[in-house]
């Protein structure tokens, strides 16, 4: 991954002297583009771009040669494999594009930039500009305000983080709202675990092709006042039932 994005492995390697195990770093500075959104700050999210992890595993070929050469053509023929499906992958996102290049959208969090640049969806705002940061209730009006001026369609969350905000934010921009994921091991739209990163990448090209409208909005006073009607009917169905 990234140096640096995970603060506690230097101290966690450091402390495991000559058992640590061997670390590559996948991430070059070269990989990581300075994100609009963000202010122009670095965004580390660079594995959702396939031409990234074909990089990646330019890297992981060259280390692993280097430490096993007995194995290296194994090693190359895997290589070439795993591209060939990143690059049939990178296909199928050229044909999304042609569905949702020129999309404006919003995130709640900045972890799709990298996608949405192959896909030219238009990312106008995220909510979450600091890593962890809650944003204020001012900023997210003026982000929805910018969703009303220029026509925005698309509120982008992913399954890490609660539905309702995602939802809210569409309900009061009038926009629909997408569930793509930054990581593997949840569920697709089939309800499968997803555990491949190419399994990952599909997943997210449907979630974007398949925006959703949010549920209408259910206030506490009427999931309360249904509670009460479901009571006073199991009460009622007791009673005639004891008859």
């Amino acid at each position: 991954g990234l140096e640096g994005l995970e603060p506690w492995l230097q101290d966690t390697l450091a402390s495991l002297g000559s058992n640590a195990p061997p670390v590559v770093n996948l991430v070059v500075s070269s990989m990581i583009k300075n994100d609009p959104v963000l202010d122009n700050g670095p965004n580390p999210h660079v594995w959702l771009d396939p031409n990234i992890v074909k990089q990646m595993a330019d890297i992981v070929y060259n280390d692993l040669s280097s430490r096993d050469s007995a194995n290296a053509a194994t090693f190359l023929s895997n290589r070439d494999a795993y591209k060939a499906e990143l690059d049939a992958l990178l296909g199928r996102i050229t044909t999304a594009k042609s569905t949702l290049k020129g999309i404006k959208v919003v995130t709640i969090h900045p972890a799709f930039t990298y996608l949405f640049d192959l896909l030219e969806m238009n990312q106008i705002a995220t909510m979450e500009k600091v890593e962890g940061q809650e944003p204020s209730n001012e900023y997210i009006q003026d982000v929805i305000q910018k969703m009303e001026d220029e026509g925005c369609e698309l509120v982008v969350g992913q399954p890490q983080i609660a539905a309702e905000e995602v939802y809210e934010i569409a309900r009061e921009a009038g926009a629909k709202a997408a569930f793509p994921t930054p990581f593997p091991f949840v569920n697709d739209q089939n309800g499968e675990i997803i555990k491949t990163y190419i399994a990952m990448m599909d997943y997210n090209l449907w979630a974007l092709t398949n925006p959703e409208d949010p549920p209408s909005e259910i206030s506490g006073y009427t999931i309360t006042l249904l509670m009460m009607i479901s009571l006073i009917g199991l009460l009622v169905f007791a009673f005639l039932k004891r008859k």
